[in-house]
């Protein structure tokens, strides 16, 4: 389950790109909940998920790298500092990789769940507050964008 973690901030995403560009504007107020609402609901239950298996497991520190972001290769670090070192210095070679992923840490399980959690019931009690307002598929694509 924790190799899903990357889908906590893509439901979101999804549920914006559903709701504002594939049914913009063809589907009615309940579709629209039920994509923007169900998109968050679900991120919340992948971040139960993970976090459940997070504390199961003992770990203190859980990383999932995605990808690469810049595999940069092989760079010169050289030794010395000061001009009396340079002889004494040695040129080394180091491998530069930046990764991107996620790091799941006690703290950071407790926040998921936070932003997931709140986030979700917000969405609940905005169909209620925005249920007569212009703009309701709208509104829902924004915050399905800030929730991701």
């Amino acid at each position: 389950m924790r190799d899903w973690i990357w889908l906590v901030p893509l439901l979101p995403f999804v549920g914006a790109f559903l709701n504002g560009v594939v049914l913009r504007n063809r589907v009615s107020k309940t579709g629209a909940t039920w994509i923007a609402c169900g998109s968050v609901g679900a991120a919340l239950l992948v971040a139960l998920g993970v976090i459940g298996e997070f504390l199961t497991s003992g770990q203190e520190v859980f990383e999932k790298i995605v990808y690469l972001w810049i595999p940069a290769g092989l760079l010169e670090i050289a030794g010395a500092t000061h001009a009396a070192d340079a002889a004494d210095s040695v040129a080394r070679l180091a491998d530069l990789q930046i990764p991107m992923g996620f790091l799941l840490d006690p703290l950071s399980s407790v926040m998921m769940f936070v932003v997931t959690f709140v986030g979700f019931w917000i969405h609940v009690y905005s169909v209620g507050y925005m249920g007569h307002e212009s703009g309701y598929q709208r509104y829902f694509v924004y915050m399905n964008l800030f929730m991701g």
